[in-house]
This record gives structure tokens, C-alpha cells and sequence, in this order.
């Protein structure tokens, strides 16, 4: 059975930590870049889960390289909490569609 990790940056780390979450931290930039690399290369790896203000600081290549790894799933969690339900919903599908590879409508009444 895979392993699961969150590369996120230092300052967010302590969050997932918090939850149980194995972490690896990093400074968005290239540094990120090369951990990622790294990481997804690793046998053991199911899944890395990404923290937006990393994955927005690597370049075009990269992202589309991780997009497209089998094993390890690559997924985009948001970086903090977006307070607006559209802004949520649209976070939401966005990694979905990542994570799966569909489009998904996200329809909903009320906020919770």
C-alpha cells in the first residue's frame, strides 16, 4: 500500500501536521520544484497532495509533468481557506478534475 504526503510551505505545514498528514515542506520556487520531482519518483508514493502557493510557483512543464503521473495521484489542495461558496466550489471541481480527469458541475443550495 502507498504512501500519502503534503508538500506545502512552511507556513502552512504545521496545519496538516496537525491533522495527521505526513509533511515535507518547502519555500515556493525552484527548490519545490526539485522535491516534487523527487518525490513523485519515490516507489512508495500513492498520493501528493500540494498546497496551491507551491504548485502556482512551479513552471508550465512541471505542473503538466505531475498532471500527468499515474502513481503518484498529484493534487492541488488550496493553500487557505476560501471564505466566498463560489470561490469553494470552483476549488472543489478544480481538484476533481485534476485529480480524476472530468469536469465536474458542482451544483448546491445553501452554504454550509
Amino acid at each position: 500500500m502507498g504512501t500519502v504526503l503534503v508538500v506545502a510551505s512552511p507556513g502552512l505545514a504545521d496545519g496538516f501536521r496537525l491533522a495527521g498528514a505526513s509533511v515535507m515542506t518547502c519555500d515556493p520556487g525552484t527548490a519545490s520544484e526539485l522535491l516534487l520531482r523527487r518525490v513523485a519518483a519515490e516507489p512508495d508514493r500513492a498520493v501528493v497532495l500540494v498546497t496551491a502557493d507551491v504548485w502556482s510557483s512551479l513552471d508550465d512543464r512541471t505542473r503538466g509533468d505531475l498532471e500527468r503521473c499515474v502513481c503518484p495521484v498529484v493534487a492541488v489542495v488550496p493553500a487557505a481557506g476560501a471564505g466566498d461558496p463560489v470561490a469553494r466550489r470552483g476549488l472543489t471541481a478544480d481538484m476533481v478534475r485534476r485529480s480524476i480527469g472530468y469536469r465536474v458541475e458542482l451544483s448546491g443550495g445553501g452554504t454550509r
